[in-house]
C-alpha cells in the first residue's frame, strides 16, 4: 500500500523516486527485513525532500522544439541474478525548453552478456513504449493551425521530430547497421529485433545522436547513486530541483508562468543544451512554465 502511493508520486512528479520504488516493488511477494530497511530509507528521503519540485520550462516555438528520448542501461546491476536495468526519459527539448513527459525504470527480462547488449534492449524498449507513441501525439498537434509555421507545407518531407540520445558508441553503430555478429542471439533471449530498430531509425522523422555520459538524463533510472554530488547532478538533468536550486528564483506554489528561461549559468546542468545535444535549433526564449 505504501509502495503504490510512492509509485503514484514517482510517476506523476517525483521522477527521482521511480527507480528505488520499482526495485522494492519486485519484492512485494517475498518481503524481508532488508526490504523494511530500504523502505524506511526511502520514506526518510521523501520526508527530507518533500519541497523538491519537477520544473518544466518552454522558451521556444513549436518548430524549434523536438521530442528527446534518452535511453540508458545499467549492465548487470542486479547483484542477485545479474540482470540489467533499462532507463528511459522522454521530454520535449529545445534551446530554452525542457518539458518532462514520461520515464521508465524497468528490469530487463534476462541476463545480458555485455553493456552494448543491455543498451540495445533499452533502446528497443524506449522506442516501442515511449518514442513511437509520442510521435503520434506530436504529429497530431503539429497539424493544428496555431502550431504551424509560416512556411509549413504538408507536401514537404517530415522534419526530424524524435531525437534519440545514446551514450554508447557501439550501440549507435549497431543500431545504424541493423546487425551484429556478436548480438545475433538478441531475438531469442530478449526478443529484440535489431532490424526493426534500424527500420525505425531510417524513418525521416527519427534520428539518433551521441550524448556524453554525464549528460545522459536517463542515468538516474538505471542505478543506485551513492555519491551526493553525482546524485545532485543527475537530478538536475531531469529538472528535479530543490528550492535553492530553482533557476527561476521563485516559489510559484502551483502552475506558474515565469517571464524568462533559466539563467545562462544554469543551462549547463541540462542535457538538452545545444552544445551537448546535436540537432537542436537555437532561438530566443519567450516564456517559461514551471510545473510543481
Amino acid at each position: 500500500k505504501v509502495l503504490m502511493k510512492d509509485l503514484y508520486a514517482a510517476r506523476m512528479s517525483r521522477y527521482d523516486l521511480l527507480r528505488p520504488t520499482c526495485v522494492l516493488a519486485r519484492y512485494v511477494d517475498k518481503w524481508s527485513a532488508d526490504c523494511d530497511a530500504r523502505l524506511r530509507k526511502l520514506m526518510c528521503y521523501m520526508h527530507e525532500t518533500k519541497n523538491y519540485k519537477t520544473y518544466a520550462y518552454c522558451g521556444n516555438t513549436h518548430s524549434e522544439c523536438k521530442l528527446g528520448l534518452f535511453c540508458d542501461a545499467d549492465y548487470a546491476g542486479d547483484r542477485k541474478d545479474g540482470k540489467s536495468t533499462s532507463g528511459i526519459f522522454l521530454a520535449v527539448v529545445g534551446p530554452a525548453t525542457l518539458v518532462p513527459i514520461a520515464c521508465i525504470s524497468k528490469k530487463q527480462g534476462c541476463v545480458s552478456t555485455s553493456s552494448t547488449e543491455s543498451e540495445m534492449v533499452s533502446l528497443f524498449t524506449g522506442l516501442k513504449e515511449e518514442g513511437l507513441p509520442a510521435l503520434d501525439f506530436w504529429e497530431a498537434i503539429s497539424k493544428l493551425p496555431k502550431f504551424r509555421d509560416s512556411k509549413w507545407d504538408s507536401k514537404l518531407p517530415p522534419a526530424k521530430t524524435l531525437v534519440i540520445y545514446e551514450d554508447n558508441q557501439a550501440t549507435l553503430q549497431i543500431a545504424a547497421k541493423g546487425d551484429s555478429r556478436k548480438l545475433r542471439h538478441l531475438s531469442r533471449t530478449h526478443r529484440v529485433s535489431m532490424a526493426w530498430i534500424k527500420e525505425i531509425l531510417d524513418r525521416p522523422e527519427v534520428e539518433i545522436a551521441y550524448i556524453k555520459t554525464d549528460k545522459q538524463a536517463a542515468d538516474i533510472f538505471t542505478k543506485a547513486i551513492q555519491n551526493r554530488d553525482k546524485w545532485k547532478s543527475v537530478r538536475k538533468l531531469i529538472d528535479e530541483l530543490s528550492p535553492s536550486e530553482n533557476p527561476f528564483n521563485t516559489s510559484p506554489g502551483g502552475f506558474g508562468i515565469h517571464p524568462a528561461s533559466p539563467p545562462e549559468s544554469n543551462r549547463k546542468h541540462h542535457a538538452h543544451h545545444p552544445a551537448d545535444c546535436p540537432g537542436l535549433l537555437t532561438g530566443s526564449a519567450q516564456y517559461s512554465l514551471a510545473v510543481v
